[in-house]
């Protein structure tokens, strides 16, 4: 029998991005028996310059085949929510035997009318049975409306799972890593 998929969410509302870091990195690595195959980050603006190294961190620690995050206004996590003070949500999961294959999707104005950038080759034909799209967007800067509006014509039947990065003011100002 093969091993069975394990998940697990920890949140923090540390004052310091690498207290914070700890902290979660910690209930993951405890509650997954194991390193994760995927992990989902989101952190507040709180953080300040140091959001742009969590993704780093978690990468050096963990060595996930795919790490998504993107920073968040209002985070939630474990049965609560933060909106007005430093937070670190984090999402892992175990996932023997699935294909991870992490993406930067673009946007692009081309002569034949918009188009997605960033699909690889390995995805341009038939996606396997039990595909899905995780999908963390930057609200300034790709059309999410249009994305649903190609996957619904072109792989319909894919759910497409996610969200938009918030908290800021204007174009530049969120994160999305990958």
């Amino acid at each position: 029998m093969s091993e069975p998929f394990r998940f697990a969410a920890a949140m923090s509302t540390e004052a310091t991005a690498v207290r914070a870091l700890q902290e979660c990195g910690d209930a993951l690595t405890a509650a997954l028996d194991g390193p994760p195959d995927l992990i989902i980050a989101f952190y507040s603006h709180h953080y300040g310059p140091d959001i742009d190294t969590i993704p780093a961190q978690l990468q050096e620690r963990f060595g996930p085949k795919a790490l998504l995050g993107c920073t968040g206004e209002s985070l939630v996590g474990n049965g609560r929510e933060v909106e007005t003070s430093p937070a670190l949500s984090l999402w892992g999961a175990r996932l023997p035997g699935v294909d991870v294959t992490p993406l930067r999707l673009g946007f692009a104005k081309t002569p034949e009318g918009p188009s997605i950038t960033g699909f690889p080759d390995a995805l341009s034909s038939e996606w396997p049975a039990g595909s899905a799209l995780l999908l963390l967007g930057e609200p300034f800067s790709f059309p999410a409306d249009w994305l649903l509006e190609r996957m619904n014509e072109d792989r319909s039947g894919v759910p497409v799972i996610g969200g938009m990065a918030s908290g800021a003011h204007g174009p530049g100002q969120n994160r999305v890593a990958l």
